[in-house]
């Protein structure tokens, strides 16, 4: 949807063209449809690139534009990636993940929320428009801000967890 909903609002993005907008909604078109195809399961954990060889479900012809546009690349879009690989469970699953990431930093005092928020939508911001979700660099960049975080918890005191 997102491709489809970027491509109409193109000619308002032109600012970003030097930032390959086009590109990436042509990516995230061509991923969506390959994700329309298999909605619930999805592709396969690591399929996607390879989705552009995958067999088409019974009735679904082959689309040698969509398959040249995502040969050999990654969705560009993490929560996209998911859905082509996981399916809906998959997405629905990420998606309450998050959701319990955004519950517990609510719990926390406003001085530890600030940075550890902050570091939540970066990471959600470049998920949304960079790397492969499971590129090895990008597993232990997250990591390593986790780790940190954590290093910087202080002992429990009431009210607050860490």
């Amino acid at each position: 949807l997102v491709g489809a909903l970027l491509h109409g609002a193109l000619p308002m993005l032109a600012a970003l063209e030097r930032f390959h907008a086009h590109h990436r909604i042509l990516i995230w078109q061509a991923f969506g449809e390959r994700a329309a195809e298999r909605p619930m399961l999805g592709h396969g954990f690591g399929a996607i690139d390879k989705v552009w060889s995958a067999p088409r479900p019974a009735g679904v012809a082959a689309d040698a534009a969509v398959d040249w546009v995502i040969e050999n690349i990654h969705a560009h879009n993490q929560p996209l990636q998911i859905w082509v690989e996981l399916g809906g469970a998959g997405a629905i699953l990420a998606g309450l993940i998050a959701a319990a990431v955004v519950a517990r930093l609510w719990t926390l005092a406003p001085a530890r929320l600030a940075p550890r928020l902050a570091a939540f939508i970066a990471a959600l911001a470049i998920a949304l428009v960079g790397f492969g979700a499971w590129q090895a660099w990008w597993i232990a960049t997250v990591a390593a801000a986790l780790a940190l975080f954590a290093a910087d918890a202080p002992a429990h005191s009431v009210g607050e967890t860490s």
